[in-house]
């Protein structure tokens, strides 16, 4: 799997606008990264864990995370994160 996925949303699609909206994305973290040092980055990151979510092998952190694309380019650069990628059915703003 390649790091790449921000996809929908980033600022290359969609503008700055979406840039500032948050929106949701699946990050998978390294192979031995713990689950609370997974939670501190993204925080930092100015992200909003939704949740953790099930993946084998369970040593692997999954989390479901809502952040702005800016964000999330800057976190998919992070050598802890393996992989990053716009989540489909993610946060939409009501019109």
């Amino acid at each position: 799997m390649s790091k790449s996925g921000v996809g929908p949303g980033s600022e290359t699609e969609s503008g700055a606008m979406s840039e500032v909206l948050p929106s949701e994305f699946v990050v998978r973290f390294a192979r031995g990264i713990p689950e609370a040092e997974a939670r501190t980055l993204i925080e930092a990151a100015g992200g909003t864990i939704r949740r953790r979510m099930r993946w084998d092998p369970p040593e692997e952190v999954l989390l479901l995370v809502r952040l702005p694309a800016a964000q999330a380019t800057k976190l998919q650069r992070e050598s802890r994160v393996a992989h990053l990628e716009a989540n489909d059915d993610g946060y939409r703003p009501m019109s």
